[in-house]
Parts: C-alpha cells; structure tokens; sequence
C-alpha cells in the first residue's frame, strides 16, 4: 500500500511524531506548509498530523481544501497538543469545531499524541497568553505546566496508530 504523512508543525513536536511515522510505515513525509504541490491522488492512504493552537487544528484548513481528494482513501488524523489524553470528548468537540460540517462526516479516524511546550521557543504574545492563564487555573498541576512547560513526546503512542494502518491495509 502506497501512503504518504502529510503534516503541520510550529515548534517540533508535530514534525518529530510525522517523521517517526514517515520511518514505521516507510512513505513519503510531506510538511503541507513547505510543499509546492501535493499529489494526494497517488496514495492509497494519507496520515494528516497536525497540532492544535488556541483550540485550532492547524492543517484543518488543508484538510477541507483537499475533501473531495479524499474520497476512497484511508485517511488518519493525529492530533498533537497539551490536553489531556483522557478527554476524548473535548478533542472531539474541537475536531467538529474545526471544521465545516460534523468531522465524522469526513471519515476520519483520529487519534491523539501528546506535545511539547519549551516556554523558552514561545513568540512573546503566547507567553504572555500563557503566564495571564497561568494565573487564573487554579489546579496546582495545570498551573505547574503552564509555567514550566511539559514534553509529552513518545513513540510508543503511536503504536496504536500504526497498527490501525497496517490492519485497514490487510
């Protein structure tokens, strides 16, 4: 099966998990925001990797751009960011905010990676967002990770990623 993983990234995080992707399935590695033309016709699945900034999925808008492109493919989202793993609902609300109809309506299936945060690799305004929200969480452990940053990077989540590829393949 011929594939290709296809991603934005802003700080690394996002880039680090495609490029290990890319490797484990051995496809083409596509950074969206650098590429003259994509050629989305050619593979037989596509795995989009996006972060998520200010509730925004970066690459949605590549991503409705290329909808009718989609179609007949397997098409695999991960979603990069700071959120809990565990609120499987809150990321799904974003996913459906972040598009223009119902995400499910895009057959889609998505799964979740978390990033990391390098307060130090931060443009000013963010670090400014982040220092007033830091002030008002008042979980002692939110707040912690919003002043020190976190770094949530792991291969091994994406084991289940790639298994789901490869047992769709088959």
């Amino acid at each position: 099966m011929n594939g290709a993983v296809l991603y934005r990234s802003k700080y690394g995080s996002t880039g680090q998990y495609a490029k290990w992707l890319s490797e484990a399935l051995q496809v083409s590695l596509i950074n969206v925001k650098e590429a003259r033309s994509i050629d989305l016709t050619q593979h037989d699945y596509l795995v989009f990797c996006s972060p998520v900034y200010y509730g925004k999925l970066l690459i949605s808008g590549f991503i409705k751009k290329n909808r009718s492109l989609l179609k007949g493919k397997r098409v695999y989202l991960l979603v990069v960011s700071g959120m809990d793993e565990k609120a499987k609902d809150d990321i799904q609300n974003m996913l459906n905010a972040n598009f223009d109809q119902k995400f499910s309506d895009y057959h889609i299936k998505w799964f979740y990676s978390g990033g990391r945060m390098e307060l130090e690799k931060l443009g000013f305004f963010t670090k400014f967002l982040i220092k007033k929200l830091a002030k008002m969480v008042k979980d002692e452990k939110e707040k912690a990770k919003l002043q020190n940053g976190y770094d949530y990077i792991d291969r091994k989540k994406l084991n289940a990623l790639i298994e789901q590829i490869r047992e769709d393949g088959k």
